[in-house]
């Protein structure tokens, strides 16, 4: 369903006729096919209905009018289909990046939470939020962010820095290996402790 929908990115007025039912972009949609069948009718059919002047301005503007609609329809569907918007995320990431940096725990954690709120496969800020729970002594918390984020699919390039995590948490405190923890097909089984916690050689933490 997702796919069909978005599909109909390629007719004007569609996607809003689609999922919102739009009477509007129905004379949208509606009046580009009329302008289609017109221009394929005067071009390859009965030539002799239209001007040759019509032929040449009608498949420029025709595209033109397409791929100008095609923009507006990628950027408005993720709102017609209820996603986050991309934008807003990377606002919301990059502030919570910010406020980590500069050590504001508080500020940076809300950023997380309103990104995961919108977005809870987000990998990156289930990361970072691991290590915030770390360096506040969060220490379950931690575990239990870098839990989830193994289930989340797509994680398994970010098994070294999921590995790190857990190695700075023992350093901090005896965590007990995730034995639940599971990376997508992509890790292989040499990578893993027997317990199940990813085994990965690295540098000591600071």
């Amino acid at each position: 369903m997702r796919l069909l929908s978005w599909l109909t990115i390629l007719w004007p007025g569609l996607p809003q006729l689609w999922l919102r039912g739009s009477w509007s972009d129905f004379v949208v949609a509606g009046g580009f096919a009329a302008l289609l069948n017109v221009s394929i009718v005067a071009s390859w059919g009965y030539t002799e209905i239209l001007p040759p002047a019509f032929r040449l301005i009608a498949w420029p503007g025709l595209l033109l009018f397409w791929g100008g609609f095609l923009l507006m329809n990628i950027r408005a569907m993720p709102s017609l289909l209820g996603l986050p918007d991309t934008e807003i995320l990377d606002a919301l990431f990059t502030t919570a990046q910010t406020e980590y940096l500069n050590g504001n725990w508080f500020e940076a954690e809300v950023a997380l939470n309103r990104v995961l709120e919108l977005n809870p496969n987000d990998i990156d800020a289930h990361l970072l939020l691991a290590s915030l729970l770390r360096k506040i002594g969060h220490v379950e918390e931690a575990k239990q962010t870098l839990r989830h984020l193994a289930t989340i699919t797509g994680c398994g390039k970010w098994q070294l820095e999921i590995a790190r995590e857990w190695q700075m948490l023992r350093g901090m405190k005896e965590v007990d290996p995730p034995t639940e923890l599971h990376f997508s097909p992509a890790v292989s089984a040499q990578n893993m402790h027997p317990q199940g916690e990813p085994v990965v050689s690295l540098p000591n933490a600071a």
